[in-house]
């Protein structure tokens, strides 16, 4: 009876292993047509002079979205340094064996 309960059970496992690999196969067999859009054109859009309106995205940068702890300089131990840092990114963030990616450029200057 156990014999027959180790089977049925590596059986199961033997196809949840044969599933999974089948879904990283297909993810990575598809994942260029699902993430890229070349044909989506960029909406047009300018940069406000409203005072209001700058101060309101300054607040949001530095303070409750915390973009600047990311895309501002490499001195992360000085608030002050991040407050005055434009959003140029470039902060190395290493994710052990997995990879190492970057933080990106927010602004249009390269």
């Amino acid at each position: 009876m156990l014999k027959k309960i180790l089977k049925v059970l590596l059986a199961l496992v033997a196809l949840l292993v044969v599933v999974v690999v089948t879904m990283i196969v297909y993810a990575s067999a598809t994942h260029g047509s699902r993430t890229q859009f070349p044909d989506t054109p960029y909406p047009s859009m300018t940069a406000s002079t409203d005072p209001e309106l700058i101060e309101r995205g300054r607040y949001l940068v530095h303070g409750p979205a915390h973009c600047s702890q990311c895309h501002s300089t490499t001195e992360r131990e000085h608030p002050e340094k991040i407050k005055t840092s434009p959003l140029s990114g470039g902060l190395e963030f290493p994710m052990g064996p997995i990879a190492t990616t970057w933080s990106a450029n927010l602004t249009s200057d390269p």
